[in-house]
């Protein structure tokens, strides 16, 4: 168990969260950085110094959140940070010329309810 500051990221592997993990890390977290495709994800977690886990979680996945949780229990006691970073955008269109009732209407999309459910699982 990690007697510093336990952060974990979701969609972790590229892009923002990639910085995230990298930024915690270099402040002394214990980052879990979380990927649905771990080859991806130890691919990032691998150019990233510090103390960095890696950990399966495919946030629209019930099943993968589920037992992301019970895994990620197996090696800590306790998560004080978590930041749901994870996300898709499928749309066509540049997310910077939608209109409200396209964004609206594509709630799902970037994955609202995973996130809710990825915070109600690792915090129980």
């Amino acid at each position: 168990m990690s007697k510093g500051k336990i952060a974990l990221v979701t969609g972790a592997n590229r892009g923002i969260g990639k910085e995230i993990v990298r930024q915690l890390a270099a402040k002394g977290f214990r980052v879990v950085l979380t990927a649905r495709d771990l080859k991806a994800g130890a691919q990032a977690a691998s150019t990233i110094a510090g103390d960095v886990g890696l950990l399966a979680l495919d946030v629209a996945d019930d099943q993968s959140i589920s037992q992301a949780a019970e895994n990620f229990s197996k090696e800590s006691d306790r998560l004080d940070v978590l930041i749901n970073n994870a996300g898709i955008f499928p749309m066509k269109d540049s997310i910077f010329s939608l209109h409200r009732g396209k964004i609206d209407s594509g709630v799902e999309t970037f994955d609202v309810p995973g996130s809710v459910r990825v915070t109600v699982e690792f915090t129980k």
